[in-house]
């Protein structure tokens, strides 16, 4: 595994967040265009926004290569679901977080405000 992997994964793990708007984004994810597209589609509700940007799909992250290895981004899907939100309330200690498991396209995660 390299520096440049390692990175990648503490990002996945603990993303950093910014806030745009009212709404607590993963930087990472945060496109000011698409964002404001977004925001007209969805009547700027910071949450619906939220849920949207914050979305992870996993097999956008990780290749797996069997039935074993898709199993498995299942496991890692419901422990970004309990890490997530600690780190965002780490960064807004004022506000409370949810994370829920997606499936859009596999396994996928995401990070809003409760």
């Amino acid at each position: 595994m390299s520096v440049t992997d390692v990175v990648l994964l503490l990002n996945l793990i603990t993303p950093p967040l910014i806030e745009v708007e009212g709404c607590v984004l993963f930087k990472d994810r945060y496109f000011p265009n698409t964002f404001a597209d977004w925001a007209a589609h969805l009547d700027h509700s910071p949450q619906a926004l939220e849920r949207v940007t914050n979305q992870v799909n996993l097999w956008d992250v990780f290749e797996p290569t069997d039935a074993t290895e898709e199993e498995a981004l299942n496991s890692v899907a419901t422990t970004l679901t309990h890490i997530w939100p600690e780190h965002a309330r780490r960064s807004f200690p004022d506000m409370t977080f949810k994370s829920e498991i997606t499936d859009s396209y596999g396994p996928g995660v995401t990070l809003f405000r409760a």
